[in-house]
């Protein structure tokens, strides 16, 4: 998958806040696991501090996202990969 491999870099050489779309089916994933089990990452502060778990589904409507959530997330989003 392409995020796993381009989120890492974009954590250790950018200033860039990342929000990972995660389905239901991984509902036990936070920031630390994420960082852990999908990037292999150590759980440093600046990394957990820039990137945030979003509960989702890509097959509905505003990504699943509810709508407090979307709204943050549309203003704030320069790029979706």
């Amino acid at each position: 998958m392409i995020g796993q491999e381009l989120v890492p870099i974009l954590l250790r050489k950018t200033q860039a806040n990342i929000y990972l779309l995660v389905h239901e089916k991984g509902l036990s994933y936070n920031n630390e696991l994420a960082l852990k089990q999908l990037f292999r990452m150590p759980s440093d502060k600046n990394f957990l501090s820039r990137l945030e778990v979003v509960r989702g589904d890509v097959t509905k409507q505003n990504l699943g996202i509810l709508p407090p959530s979307y709204k943050k997330l549309i203003g704030i989003t320069t790029h979706i990969i």
